[in-house]
């Protein structure tokens, strides 16, 4: 890991500072003294949100200070970007100058938690000592390595910060695109409808409240087929080698199925529910049990299903199956299904003729493909965005053990940025 393969213990190398409560009424709202962090509750993404303060402050993390969690959940870390005031559950690291870079520092924290976790103790909830702390054994290599190790790992995080922020900017355009177009529509140029607003003769006033005129209301079911691929409601035998049976545990982000760690049934079992359900690639796939209402389609690889999904398709042409799937996901679906949800005890689960009758709004064949050409079209951005989040996180994986462990030095006279 150094040039001498020697470590050495965190406290050789960084000065660190355990939290001390304070009394109940030094703390409080009022904004005099320092912000006060009793836990790592309030810890963010990066930087703390701190809601009360402390005055005076007993003991201080200074700014630039790793935040570290002593009590349960054990590790956490936290940057302080000011003074705070740190209570039991919190400790504060600090590398001393010349010797550490509290940056390297932090990663390398972040890569040896196990430790940390290791040596934490407690009959009620696990909490670390100083001690154990202390004895973190930490790479003894120059400052100016560890800078460059730093700022390697920053400048991953820095990718991965601004994807992640990307991802919430197209999350949120989806969602207002999502409501305009379930609520104004699309015209044949494609372009938004005016709003009720703007343009009242345009909607019309129905039992499930103001829609664009020239569209119907139906129960779901008179327009939408809904199937039980499992009516039996019985797990079938799992085998060595066969097709992926899928619950919504095996459900993974908006859009997709994790198959890897999924159960195997025997061939037989998909060619029965592929003949009760004809799967097509376009098919809605319908959480009904734990985890209601995520919706997802079917996709190209061969699958089976269990009790707790069922299956939408069209009944006919006059309904969009790549609009089906917004339509499922859709606030006239979704509210419905919530007050059933809201009123049974235990783990819900909806009945296909519960589903089957909410009412819901259905635009023309045309308005529906123009609906679903452009909620298609930001879900496909935002698939690739998170498909490139999930590289670069696997990327900052793999630097941090190859550069943490030693497995790959770095050399001082190349460029400080990661390939990413």
């Amino acid at each position: 890991m150094s040039d001498n393969s020697d470590y050495v213990n965190l406290n050789v190398i960084a000065d660190l500072i355990m939290g001390q409560s304070p009394r109940s009424d030094l703390v409080g709202n009022h904004g005099a003294g320092l912000p006060f962090l009793q836990g790592c509750a309030e810890f963010g993404r990066k930087n703390p949100l701190p809601v009360v303060y402390c005055n005076p402050p007993l003991r201080i993390a200074t700014k630039g200070s790793i935040l570290i969690s002593v009590r349960a959940p054990v590790g956490k870390t936290n940057v302080a970007d000011c003074d705070y005031c740190i209570g039991r559950g919190i400790a504060a690291i600090k590398g001393k100058i010349d010797k550490s870079d509290t940056s390297f520092l932090k990663y390398f924290i972040e890569a040896n938690v196990s430790f940390l976790h290791k040596r934490s103790q407690g009959s009620t909830f696990l909490a670390i000592s100083s001690n154990e702390i202390n004895k973190l054994k930490i790479s003894n290599i120059s400052i100016d390595k560890q800078k460059k190790i730093a700022t390697i790992l920053i400048s991953i995080d820095t990718a991965i910060k601004k994807t992640e922020a990307l991802i919430q900017k197209y999350q949120q355009i989806k969602a207002g695109l999502m409501h305009d177009l379930f609520t104004r529509g699309v015209t044949a140029d494609g372009k938004l409808r005016p709003s009720r607003e703007q343009a009242p003769e345009l909607y019309q006033e129905t039992s499930i409240g103001w829609i664009p005129k020239g569209w119907d209301t139906n129960p779901f079911g008179e327009r939408i087929s809904i199937i039980d691929p499992n009516p039996s409601h019985r797990y079938p035998m799992e085998v060595d080698e066969g097709v992926p049976l899928c619950s919504t545990e095996n459900f993974v982000g908006e859009d997709d199925f994790t198959l890897d760690k999924a159960k195997l049934v025997p061939i037989d079992t998909f060619f029965q529910q592929n003949n009760r359900c004809r799967f097509f690639i376009d098919d809605v796939i319908f959480a009904r049990k734990g985890k209601i209402g995520l919706a997802r389609r079917y996709g190209v690889k061969n699958k089976a299903f269990s009790h707790t999904v069922v299956i939408f398709k069209p009944r006919t042409q006059q309904t969009s199956s790549k609009w089906l799937l917004w339509l499922s996901r859709s606030d006239w679906l979704l509210k419905a299904i919530n007050v059933t949800m809201n009123s049974n005890s235990g783990v819900p689960t909806l009945g296909v003729g519960f589903i089957g009758k909410i009412e819901v709004p259905f635009p023309g064949i045309e308005e529906q493909k123009l609906a679903a050409i452009n909620l298609d079209a930001i879900a496909l951005r935002m698939c690739r965005e998170n498909q490139s989040l999930a590289k670069l996180q696997l990327q900052k994986q793999g630097l941090m053990q190859d550069l943490l462990t030693g497995k790959v030095r770095v050399k001082l006279d190349e460029p400080e940025t990661a390939n990413v």
